[in-house]
């Protein structure tokens, strides 16, 4: 890694940590990683520059199950993890390579982290490239992802209000593209969600970097039609009657054939490349998401052990009623 983009790394995690709020409210972090250590050490750098107690803590390369590395919040405003024993933080940070989507369907992840949520601990997750990105791309990748990372996000407010304003004119929306997606999904009365892009010391919702995405959980039942993206130069087609979307191709082993579709996203940050092998890759401005699985953390009524999105790219919205 050159020293320009070290340093290019170390200027970007100030003006976010700055932006989102996070300096001046917390004064002890930990930092949880799997890969890219030379980025998490910068953010730690940047951290005691202002004065922040904080823990650096490396998930071992051969872990699999991240499930214990989630930690628990126990009495006196301390935190567990199984390898690390009882520490004290008011904000955690998890670094990981989050396109690893082994992650969204190991058993009980998704809940872990709910249970970090409604315990009231302020959560941000960084999303980065991978370590194992090919060579020759990995520098213009971590490029164009600090770029979307340092997002003038008041403009991404702006928009956010901006595209949840317009969606609540309707309560049914149809959603095509040029290769072939159309399909229509119900919202009726359902509260539309918005990332502000800000923590702070009584948020208990869990921030995700880069920011930017208007959503909710459509109707259970009420969404007809088929969607079509690609894996690759391979065009995929994936059905859905009555909520519930069957994946019978190779490349969606992992999930479910028959799942219900329990999200709707709108990409907003107009600084995010089109990278969707990174899972903030759906924040790109000009896509949108259907992600299917668990959505009762945002007002749905499905409940599993998973969530998976599929990106859209280039969509047409249409309001129905």
């Amino acid at each position: 890694m050159s020293r320009n983009q070290i340093s290019e790394i170390n200027a970007c995690f100030h003006k976010v940590l700055s932006e989102c709020r996070v300096i001046d409210q917390f004064k002890k972090v930990i930092i949880i990683f799997k890969e890219n250590e030379y980025v998490w050490t910068e953010l730690k750098k940047v951290l005691e520059k202002y004065e922040v107690n904080t823990i650096m803590v490396r998930i071992p390369n051969e872990e699999k199950d991240i499930n214990s590395w989630i930690p628990k919040r126990c009495e006196n405003g301390l935190f567990f993890i199984e390898q690390l024993g009882f520490y004290e933080a008011d904000l955690t940070i998890f670094g990981l390579p989050i396109d690893a989507r082994d992650y969204i369907f190991q058993k009980r992840l998704h809940e872990r982290f709910i249970e970090l949520q409604t315990s009231g601990q302020p959560t941000i997750m960084i999303d980065w490239p991978p370590e194992d990105i090919e060579s020759s791309l990995k520098e213009l990748v971590s490029h164009l992802y600090i770029r979307a990372l340092c997002a003038d996000y008041s403009n991404v407010r702006t928009e956010n209000e901006r595209l949840k304003n317009w969606l609540n004119k309707g309560r049914a929306y149809r959603i095509t593209t040029s290769n072939g997606t159309d399909i229509l999904i119900k919202r009726e009365e359902r509260p539309i969600h918005t990332e502000d892009c800000l923590i702070n010391k009584t948020n208990k919702s869990i921030l995700q970097l880069p920011c930017g995405e208007v959503f909710f959980a459509p109707i259970e039942k009420a969404s007809n039609g088929v969607l079509v993206t690609k894996v690759g130069k391979k065009k995929i087609e994936i059905s859905i009657k009555n909520g519930v979307a069957r994946f019978e191709d190779e490349r969606f082993l992992k999930i479910p054939n028959e799942s219900f579709l329990g999200e709707f996203g709108i990409g907003t940050n107009r600084s995010m490349a089109k990278l969707f092998s990174l899972s903030s890759g759906e924040k790109a401005y000009g896509t949108c998401h259907f992600g299917f699985g668990n959505n009762t953390d945002i007002g749905g009524q499905i409940s599993t052990d998973y969530h998976y999105d599929i990106i859209i790219d280039e969509p047409t919205i249409t309001i129905l009623e």
